[in-house]
């Protein structure tokens, strides 16, 4: 298809509109041949990278170097990249083929080159026996399939892409996902995705880089983002992380014991930290302990200093998992998820009274530097 995988690199890349700062001053290599998600909530700047990468929209400052070329002041057409839109944008008065030959006629190319391309390319995503329908009598899995063919065509070094699993159901944008990841692993070529979806870009990137406010958080492998998040704002956002915030109150050899919001009490590594530092710290919600109190709340709380008492506000039941939202004074949005069986033996309720505890082994400090894996 395309030529050898190309790397991308944003050095200092920068969007102004007017005084707003869109995207600020952000640097990241993105290797050839892997599959990249760019992630963050709206307005975090994702898109306007993507469109900065594919010369869909100016740079203020920095630039784009796609392999060996800085590619910032060129136009789209001589990028090597090609883009998917959200809206999949095909023209309703073509057919499939015509749809994903367009771009080759826009070259020159012949009619019997563009169609045999059209076609396959049309085979390479399952929409060839579909070729002469017209996007009106296709579903939106179709006509996305056939936006990707036209987006491919073209064989490009970099194929872009704007939330293109947004306007899909649940059950079709699983299987979509899976293709995307197929094309992208038979191709060798970069794909960069926007996606609000933390589960989307857990299942298709090799590397996941997470916005905010127009700044990268962090950009790791999904893995160490999700195990190792980087701050309180990726810890929140990947999601089943419970975030705790303290002082720390005391030293003990290696050990620094710090004390939280209301009567939590929790312990990491002294690595770097003295009396009265502040510290975050994220803990996954299925690596908490949580045993029903039925005695003397008093007698509980001294069995383990990494833990607290609290009173269950919610229960939700996801298949699998049950999770549990617990009510503490100083700890928002703090949640338990246990596995099925386990929460059904035990027949919590809402108003119960547990004892949380946990390994200080999988409690994360936020912010502070570690090794990667690989």
């Amino acid at each position: 298809m395309a030529g050898a995988p190309q790397d991308i690199e944003l050095v200092g890349l920068t969007k102004r509109f007017g005084t707003v700062e869109a995207v600020r001053s952000i640097n990241v290599r993105i290797p050839g041949g892997s599959y990249c998600c760019l992630l963050g909530p709206s307005g975090c700047g994702k898109t306007t990278t993507l469109r900065m990468i594919a010369g869909h929209e100016p740079i203020s400052d920095g630039d784009v170097v796609i392999g060996s070329s800085n590619v910032t002041r060129q136009p789209p057409a001589q990028r090597g990249t090609a883009m998917m839109f959200q809206s999949y944008a095909l023209f309703p008065h073509l057919s499939c083929l015509e749809n994903v030959a367009f771009s080759l006629q826009m070259q020159g190319v012949g009619k019997a080159e563009r169609h045999e391309a059209a076609h396959e390319y049309l085979r390479l995503v399952e929409m060839d026996a579909q070729a002469a329908r017209l996007p009106n009598q296709l579903s939106g899995g179709q006509q996305q399939r056939v936006a990707l063919a036209r987006a491919l065509v073209t064989k490009p070094d970099v194929l872009l892409l704007d939330e293109p699993l947004s306007a899909l159901d649940p059950f079709l944008r699983v299987r979509m996902r899976e293709e995307l990841k197929r094309l992208q692993s038979e191709l060798g070529i970069s794909f960069v995705h926007v996606t609000h979806s933390q589960e989307e870009a857990m299942a298709l990137a090799d590397l996941v880089v997470v916005m905010n406010d127009g700044r990268i958080e962090q950009a790791n492998s999904p893995r160490e983002v999700f195990e190792w998040p980087a701050s309180v704002f990726v810890a929140r956002f990947i999601g089943d992380h419970n975030v705790i915030s303290g002082t720390v109150d005391g030293l003990h050899g290696a050990t620094a014991w710090i004390k939280g919001n209301g009567e939590v009490r929790f312990s990491l590594p002294a690595d770097g930290l003295s009396v009265g530092d502040s510290v975050d710290a994220a803990i996954r919600s299925d690596k908490l302990q949580m045993a029903p109190i039925t005695s003397a709340p008093a007698e509980h709380e001294a069995e383990s200093e990494d833990g607290f008492t609290a009173t269950i506000a919610s229960i939700e039941y996801l298949g699998l998992w049950v999770r549990l939202g617990l009510d503490l004074p100083g700890l928002t949005d703090f949640r338990v998820s246990q596995p099925d069986t386990a929460f059904f033996a035990d027949s919590l309720h809402v108003g119960d009274r547990v004892r949380v505890s946990w390994s200080s082994s999988n409690l994360h400090r936020l912010g502070a530097d570690r090794k990667h894996i690989h």
